[in-house]
């Protein structure tokens, strides 16, 4: 389904896995079927996904290496600074946030390094379908 349904432009960021909950998988299924949605994605647009999850659940269910090559944004809730002690590219620190010209409470995100490593991350070419 993403696959078909998201386009990527030149200057995107690469898709984000969201994980969350393990639903009804065990921690083993959880892993293999994450690791096959971020080899698909990456397989079809050319660029490693990002995987998005909480300090937690990182810790407790995806802390194998094999995810280790992928960039890393980590939802972090009211803490001064990011406990996680592994490489972390995305930061969400808040989800009580404010943003002029937006009504309901947003998310709230830094980025862990330079404007060069940030447009690093973008994709260089438009993706084509492959």
């Amino acid at each position: 389904f993403f696959i078909r349904t998201v386009q990527l432009a030149k200057g995107d960021l690469p898709p984000v896995l969201d994980v969350e909950t393990t639903g009804k998988q065990s921690p083993q299924e959880l892993k293999t079927a994450v690791k096959t949605w971020l080899d698909r994605v990456e397989a079809h647009y050319g660029v490693k996904p990002i995987l998005y999850t909480s300090y937690k659940f990182k810790k407790r269910y995806l802390s194998d290496s094999i995810f280790n090559a992928y960039p890393y944004w980590i939802a972090h809730y009211y803490v001064d600074s990011v406990r996680y002690e592994g490489k972390w590219h995305f930061w969400q620190h808040t989800d009580v946030g404010t943003v002029p010209g937006i009504e309901e409470e947003v998310d709230l995100n830094v980025f862990n390094g330079t404007m060069e490593e940030l447009l690093e991350l973008t994709l260089k070419t438009p993706c084509i379908e492959r």
